[in-house]
């Protein structure tokens, strides 16, 4: 059987439609756009949300829930972030695109290389995507971040992290040990995020012990560099470093700071996984 390219199953729909007509189809199979402002509008305003796919590839925004459905933080109509509408039914396959499209370096040779439909009978497959979980939370480009007070139209806003891996209960007992109250009262008021639930119902221990290696470190690093949470805030407010959910773009810039060697440590974990999944995106078909 032939292996269909995105593209080409496009070309296979016999009635013309516009190119913008085509791509809002699409968009609206994957999130039901009305459906998704009906169920927002009561929490955040309509203008609050942008949604975008772009060619280059997915880009996964600041995370955030609501009513455990939604799994994206809300782009200001100003910001020039890009991203696609996180859910619970797409959680992986987003981890897993973003993951394909981060693996691989464009150069010249494999500029024009179109990406395919993966072969999901694959034994790898599944692993594939549990270890892209692990993989999005940490890449550079990813950004999941926690925000607090954000002002827009003259009103304060929370942004949850869904993407923290540990409990809020262990992060109040390292703010009470530290005695960090910003963060223990934080974490006290919140409830557990949706990347932690995953790994408490299983996923850890499906995990590739690459994948295992980094989230175990990241861990390690968080609990190492908590003593320097106070003195880091005062330095550099702007990385609200003391919400408890506080996610990798702001935390590896305390990592990189007070703690280098374990960072450098993580890095190299990190690559490893990178190196051992990415022969797999040309093996699972997602490029020839």
């Amino acid at each position: 059987m032939t292996q269909l390219s995105f593209s080409d199953f496009e070309k296979n729909l016999q009635t013309k439609k516009s190119r913008k007509a085509e791509f809002l189809e699409i968009l609206d199979r994957i999130v039901p756009w009305a459906s998704l402002i009906a169920l927002v509008s009561p929490y955040y305003p309509k203008e609050l949300f942008n949604q975008h796919l772009i060619a280059s590839g997915l880009r996964i925004s600041r995370g955030t829930i609501i009513d455990a459905t939604i799994i994206e933080a809300p782009c200001s109509i100003k910001s020039n972030a890009k991203g696609l509408s996180i859910l619970p039914n797409n959680f992986e396959r987003v981890c897993c695109a973003f993951s394909v499209r981060r693996l691989v370096s464009k150069n010249w040779v494999n500029w024009s290389d179109e990406y395919l439909t993966p072969k999901c009978s694959s034994e790898y497959y599944e692993n594939f995507i549990r270890d892209s979980i692990v993989f999005s939370m940490f890449e550079s480009k990813s950004n999941q971040s926690s925000l607090r007070h954000v002002e827009y139209k003259e009103k304060y806003w929370d942004i949850k992290n869904e993407f923290f891996w540990m409990s809020k209960d262990e992060i109040m007992e390292l703010s009470e040990k530290h005695n960090n109250d910003i963060c223990y009262n934080d974490a006290y008021a919140s409830d557990e995020r949706y990347v932690y639930k995953l790994l408490r119902e299983g996923l850890y221990d499906r995990l590739s012990n690459e994948a295992k290696a980094v989230l175990d470190k990241a861990t390690d690093l968080v609990r190492k560099s908590f003593v320097y949470r106070m003195a880091f805030d005062e330095d550099h407010p702007e990385y609200q470093i003391n919400n408890w959910d506080a996610g990798f773009y702001q935390l590896k810039k305390l990592w990189d700071e007070r703690l280098k060697p374990d960072f450098t440590e993580f890095k190299n974990l990190y690559k490893v996984l990178s190196d051992k999944m990415r022969p797999m995106v040309y093996e699972l078909g997602f490029l020839k």
